[in-house]
């Protein structure tokens, strides 16, 4: 098992342990990546996929993101088929994060999937995000580690998602709640 399958495990990261020159690696790895993107002419598309190829796991052909962004671990983002993903994305990945076929994300949206231990701030606790088929994610949004934003289901500008979102809801609000569903 390696140092990454045990923080999905256990769900913990001590930043002072065993598993920290392979984080700091793939943090180092994955910034300087999200530098050169950021840095290229936009006009030059072909160059800017092949880096976000080399960035994520799995970028597959049609989906589509708009630098500037910042993810802060590559390795553990997955994106689906033909989704938009509009500029200003700010990811922290170390728990995870799947981003299923057809997904649209507005303009500055932070996903996070880790947060700090209030009892002693070198622990970070991970879980997995997860945003299902054809969700849409409104402009500036937050969403909170361990979240699982259901299949259609639309987050309205400036939410904060701190709970799982069911299929085909329309959440609002800051934290995020259900107003009514769409089919």
């Amino acid at each position: 098992m390696d140092v990454f399958e045990e923080i999905w495990k256990t769900g913990i990261y001590d930043m002072e342990g065993p598993a920290a020159p392979a984080v700091r690696k793939e943090i180092g790895r994955s910034t300087h990546l999200c530098w050169e993107i950021n840095g290229t002419d936009p006009l030059y598309h072909g160059e800017i996929n092949d880096l976000i190829r080399e960035l994520l796991p799995e970028f597959p052909e049609g989906a589509k993101m708009i630098p500037p962004f910042h993810i802060d671990m590559g390795r553990f983002m997955y994106v689906g088929k033909k989704c938009y993903i509009n500029y200003g994305l700010s990811v922290m990945a170390l728990g995870g994060i799947i981003i299923k076929d057809n997904v649209m994300i507005g303009p500055n949206v932070t996903i996070l999937t880790v947060n700090h231990d209030p009892k002693k701030l070198t622990l970070i606790h991970t879980a997995p995000v997860i945003i299902k088929e054809k969700a849409w994610i409104g402009a500036n949004v937050s969403i909170l580690p361990g979240v699982t934003i259901g299949k259609g289901a639309v987050i309205g500008t400036g939410s904060i998602v701190n709970r799982d979102i069911p299929d085909y809801a329309i959440a609002v609000g800051n934290p995020a709640k259900v107003v009514k569903y769409v089919k």
